[in-house]
């Protein structure tokens, strides 16, 4: 269901080009919303660059920024949790 949801929005982001940062907002609550198993076996990096294609300085300005605010919880680059997330970035 998961891989549905980011290919329908990998399709959705091609023809009306929503913001970036919405991209990154939807995948990181994919991710947390993912067995343990998968959380463990990926950095949230490499999961949110493989999906939406978007550029690894841009990825990681968002995610650092995100650490930043407290706004999720990271532990050698696995997600750990996510306390909010912000509407806008």
């Amino acid at each position: 269901m998961a891989n549905n949801a980011a290919e329908y929005y990998r399709v959705f982001a091609k023809t009306i080009n929503p913001n970036n940062y919405a991209f990154i907002r939807l995948l990181l609550i994919e991710l947390d919303q993912s067995s343990d198993e998968i959380k463990t076996s990926v950095t949230v990096a490499s999961y949110i660059i493989k999906r939406s294609w978007l550029s690894r300085s841009y990825v990681m300005l968002v995610l650092s920024e995100l650490r930043k605010g407290d706004y999720i919880h990271m532990e050698n680059g696995k997600l750990i949790s996510i306390t909010s997330l912000p509407e806008r970035f």
